[in-house]
């Protein structure tokens, strides 16, 4: 079950598996492990899934907690590219982040 959710993260990232190894500091045999469900995560490994905006409670079937949504891959990407780009402009940054509410208010 949880294989198949982190599998589907990974594609909705574009992320080959080595991508998403390296992206995650471990290596593309693990991922393929957890992806199969032949190995069980580690809190390390969850914790570097939170810090990239993914969702733990999601994966694990846990109900949201009252903290703000994780970004969406999409948004995730969006703040990737303003990050690089705003050069430590950070209204620049909360634009963004007004832009993202107002798209995700949109779509309530």
């Amino acid at each position: 079950m949880l294989g198949k959710k982190l599998k589907k993260i990974r594609e909705d990232l574009d992320f080959s598996q080595k991508e998403f190894a390296d992206k995650l500091e471990t290596n593309q045999q693990s991922i393929s492990r957890y992806e199969k469900d032949e190995r069980q995560p580690s809190i390390e490994f969850l914790q570097k899934l939170y810090n990239l905006g993914i969702s733990i409670d999601s994966l694990l079937d846990k109900e949201s907690s009252n903290r703000e949504p994780s970004p969406t891959p999409e948004e995730q990407r969006i703040f990737e590219v303003v990050k690089k780009a705003s050069n430590g402009d950070m209204q620049a940054v909360e634009q963004l982040q007004f832009f993202v509410d107002c798209l995700r208010a949109k779509a309530k």
